[in-house]
């Protein structure tokens, strides 16, 4: 941990502890005389003691304290430390105008004499201890309700192991945000990588660890960690990495521990990993040539999971003919157990695509031929088909009249799935499967027929338009407003269906509304006529919507429809210059 003493003046108190404060936020150890010196303390052996065990002193400069004596001692004990050449090193900072002390007379210095310079520099400050910024400004932890600094100190000062085990088990989704401070991370890693430490604690954490985000996993020691030979710290670190962005060289060294893996329960660990991750490319092809080395002799459902998994990944013709040969082989339940583990693990990607003419007849026989009872088996061999078939079919044609075929539950079913897990726009952007969603609309079950409209108002085209606006059943809901409204904009003269774009213009504004909805909304607005151009610019506005984490292929694509549709309206010649320019501007700042 960084330990840092605050030397100042009583009267520049204030401004120590809004320093403290701002310290203690990134996991630094803050030392100031109203918590560490108390009552009838020596204050020069307390300051002596305490800079025994500081790694910087600040030293607020004011009037206030070049002409305190406590601070001069305090300074000069500092200052001759770091002349000796250990490791305390004195910060001033300005806080008051004033003329610096000889002594500290060509030291940088930073100045916070202002509130503006204070929050210039207070950046500066952190940095100088090689700090870099966080994202949130959280400062309690667990349930203990514990600043950043507090859990350090909690977790480096190991006095029971017990207790520090209870503790790290405290550890919550919310104590996430600790690992964007680099003092936890250098903490944390200390830890991972002493061999002294019991298994039982390092276990714990490890476990921790799986709190980390994406972006700051990179910075933790668990790769080195993968060349113990205890078997409870390698299942550990690997279910960490399970759950975070793991690396390449990760990958290899855990197919290493698979390939002498002797525990089985170490085994199941990792073929789970192995299903959860996105595989490096070579690692995936080393994987595949061992589990061929291997399906002789063991073929479980986790690696016939895993197999499945890499036919996504490689697009490997040999991958499917193994599948084959196994599934003929399988009795009528391992039969079923192999589709449902192709469909699951085995139409990740865009689409399959084999090049054996043959061996492509004979992947869609076996899975047009699995349908069954089971509505939930049924409903995920239909998405894997409608979502992932490539060459398996000539088009969407066969398999929306495979679905026509089956049972209520199994049609209902697949279409929620669609509706509530899938782009949909994404996937579906043809009139082939309107034409075939149009079917379902004219169910007798009214279900079916709702999900169906859902279904059909999220697929950007003229033609979804249609079909909504004929079907008094239909109801706008928010999940699907967003999707109407682009389709409104990109796929037909608004004027046309200006009722229906008043109506997904409420329900958007009525509940949440991104500012790429609202931008789409004003330009509506003015093809309406409801504004003119000028006001329409000037409610545009360029702005990221940070709270739309998982909706960036809507957001780009609406905002992509925007300049499009601006730039269009500068080759009209009753657009004033004025406005031109404005258009331009927008357009300018919006590729940025």
């Amino acid at each position: 941990m960084i330990n840092v003493f605050i030397s100042h003046n009583y009267k520049d108190k204030p401004m120590a502890r809004k320093i403290a404060k701002e310290l203690d936020k990134y996991g630094i150890k803050v030392w100031i005389d109203e918590s560490e010196i108390r009552l009838g303390d020596s204050l020069i052996e307390k300051i002596r003691d305490g800079l025994d065990h500081m790694d910087f002193l600040i030293a607020l400069i004011s009037e206030n304290s070049v002409h305190s004596e406590w601070v001069k001692k305090e300074l000069d004990i500092a200052m001759n430390k770091e002349i000796d050449g250990k490791k305390v090193i004195a910060i001033p900072i300005l806080v008051g105008r004033c003329e610096l002390p000889g002594f500290l007379k060509g030291k940088l210095y930073a100045d916070m004499s202002s509130s503006r310079k204070y929050n210039e520099n207070i950046p500066v400050l952190i940095r100088r201890f090689d700090i870099n910024e966080i994202v949130d400004d959280k400062n309690e932890f667990t349930e203990y309700k514990l600043s950043a600094a507090q859990v350090i100190e909690k977790i480096e000062n190991i006095k029971n192991e017990n207790e520090t085990i209870e503790f790290l088990e405290s550890f919550g989704y919310s104590e996430r945000t600790l690992f964007y401070r680099d003092t936890f991370i250098q903490l944390i890693n200390k830890l991972l990588e002493d061999e002294k430490i019991s298994i039982d604690l390092l276990v714990s954490l490890i476990e921790i660890c799986k709190y980390c985000p994406n972006d700051a996993v990179i910075k933790l020691s668990l790769t080195q960690l993968l060349n113990r030979t205890d078997e409870q710290i390698l299942q550990s670190t690997i279910n960490v990495l399970r759950k975070t962005k793991s690396l390449k060289i990760q990958q290899k060294k855990i197919l290493k521990i698979l390939k002498e893996c002797k525990d089985s329960d170490l085994e199941k660990c990792i073929w789970d990993y192995f299903l959860s991750v996105q595989l490096d490319i070579d690692v995936a092809a080393s994987l595949w040539e061992f589990i061929q080395e291997n399906l002789t002799t063991n073929h479980s459902n986790k690696i016939i999971m895993c197999m499945c998994k890499l036919s996504s990944r490689l697009s490997d013709d040999s991958i499917f003919e193994e599948w084959y040969t196994l599934w003929k082989k399988g009795d009528e339940k391992e039969k079923r157990d192999f589709v449902n583990c192709m469909c699951k693990y085995g139409f990740q990607s865009e689409g399959v695509y084999l090049v054996s003419p043959k061996l492509r007849d004979n992947i869609k026989d076996v899975l047009f031929n699995s349908f069954g009872e089971n509505d939930t088996d049924n409903a995920n061999l239909m998405i894997a088909l409608l979502t992932g078939a490539g060459n398996l079919v000539e088009s969407n044609t066969e398999i929306w009249d495979k679905l026509k075929g089956l049972d209520e539950y199994s049609i209902l079913l697949t279409l929620e799935i669609l509706r509530d897990e899938y782009n949909i726009a994404y996937i579906f952007n043809s009139t082939e499967d309107i034409e075939a969603l149009k079917g379902f609309v004219k169910s007798k079950n009214r279900n079916i027929k709702k999900v169906a409209l859902d279904v059909i108002a999220e697929i950007s085209l003229k033609e979804s338009l249609e079909v909504i606006k004929k079907e008094n059943d239909f109801s706008i809901q928010y999940y699907n407003a967003g999707s109407l409204l682009y389709t409104l904009l990109k796929e037909s003269n608004v004027k046309e269906y200006k009722e229906l774009f008043e109506k997904v213009k409420e329900k958007i504004e009525d509940g949440y509304c991104s500012r790429a909805d609202r931008n789409l909304i004003c330009y509506g607005d003015y093809l309406l006529g409801n504004i003119d151009v000028d006001n329409m610019i000037a409610n545009l506005q360029i702005k990221k919507d940070n709270d739309n984490i998982g909706r960036q292929y809507d957001i780009e694509r609406k905002n992509k429809l925007l300049v499009e549709m601006l730039e269009d309206l500068l080759e009209q010649e009753d657009i004033t210059i004025t406005a031109k320019k404005k258009i331009g501007g927008f357009i300018k700042s919006s590729k940025v």
